[in-house]
């Protein structure tokens, strides 16, 4: 498995980035890292049971309106409430994901999420979609209101928009070899609906070497998954999950001879436009293969008044 496999499956991590606290950030960026906190903490508390935790996120006298219209008022009832759930729901797992924020004034912000339950509920047709009033007391983010409402048709974008930081122009330029470089545009298909990434690397001296990513969300299995095609003819697909500021993404894949790869992807943001990919446990055949270096993709932003061409992939792999 050569360096161009390694980065296959790193795209679709890039989402992490925009959630990692660096020296010097904008006030931007401060902000949306303090408006995450009320998110993530309902999330921990949800799955571990904690109803009184998750009541305390609230204003004494918030509320919450769930998918099925029930109004909820106040801390106590909606400790009882999600007491009384976790009671019938033990093993039921709850993942947020925030697709848009914005701020109302200095201190009230309206968050939109997706809400994914695992295994998600029978007795609901689709998943819903949760709007969040944030109040900010004593520098510090309350949620005033929650509400839920159930999705007429499954968007599959508004799952992907956590991702929506991989959109764009990124490159790792190599000494060695010199003048190698590495290149990946991904934007949305026409539809929204999924993610097109195509990478190209080549450089002086160096073979061109092209292929696709396309990142998708399951509906079944309430993940986002992403299914590559490499340039050698080899193909693969990652499934991964969120630990912290990184991305674990497990990829598995078949290798143009016909060799089984199995690799796990770890992710972690630098700042919001470097990220850093390693390969931890590579198989190939069930037999452990040599680590890989890691890799630093930047992100490639246009001088004023300069325009980025798309990648353009050739017409055929060179030998």
């Amino acid at each position: 498995m050569n360096r161009i496999c390694f980065i296959l499956s790193l795209s679709l991590a890039l989402g992490a980035a925009p959630g990692h606290r660096v020296a010097g950030q904008s006030p931007e960026a401060a902000t949306a890292a303090k408006i995450r906190q009320p998110v993530a903490a309902l999330q921990d508390c949800f799955n571990r049971g904690d109803a009184k935790g998750l009541a305390a996120l609230w204003v004494p006298d918030g509320e919450f309106i769930g998918p099925t219209g029930r109004r909820i008022v106040g801390r106590e009832q909606i400790e009882a409430a999600f007491d009384e759930y976790f009671a019938a729901n033990k093993d039921v797992r709850l993942q947020l994901g925030i697709a848009s924020w914005r701020l109302v004034d200095e201190n009230v912000a309206l968050v939109d999420m997706m809400t994914e339950l695992t295994p998600p509920p029978k007795a609901l047709p689709s998943e819903p979609v949760s709007t969040m009033v944030l109040v900010q007391r004593d520098g510090r983010w309350y949620i005033s209101s929650m509400y839920e409402m159930l999705t007429a048709v499954p968007s599959h974008r508004l799952h992907l928009k956590k991702l929506q930081w991989l959109l764009g122009d990124w490159m790792e330029p190599r000494d060695d070899p010199p003048g190698l470089v590495l290149r990946t545009t991904c934007d949305w298909n026409s539809s929204g609906q999924y993610l097109i990434r195509k990478f190209l690397t080549g450089g002086e001296g160096a073979p061109t070497l092209s292929g696709t990513e396309v990142i998708g969300w399951d509906p079944r299995n309430h993940r986002i998954r992403s299914w590559t095609f490499e340039p050698d003819g080899g193909f693969g697909e990652s499934t991964w999950t969120r630990d912290g500021e990184r991305w674990v993404i497990e990829h598995r894949g078949t290798l143009a001879n016909g060799s089984d790869l199995l690799v796990t992807y770890l992710v972690t943001p630098m700042d919001a436009d470097t990220v850093k990919v390693e390969a931890k446990d590579r198989l190939v055949n069930g037999e452990r293969q040599p680590p890989l270096p890691e890799i630093v993709l930047k992100r490639r932003i246009a001088e004023p008044g300069e325009d980025v061409p798309p990648v353009t992939l050739p017409e055929r792999v060179l030998p």
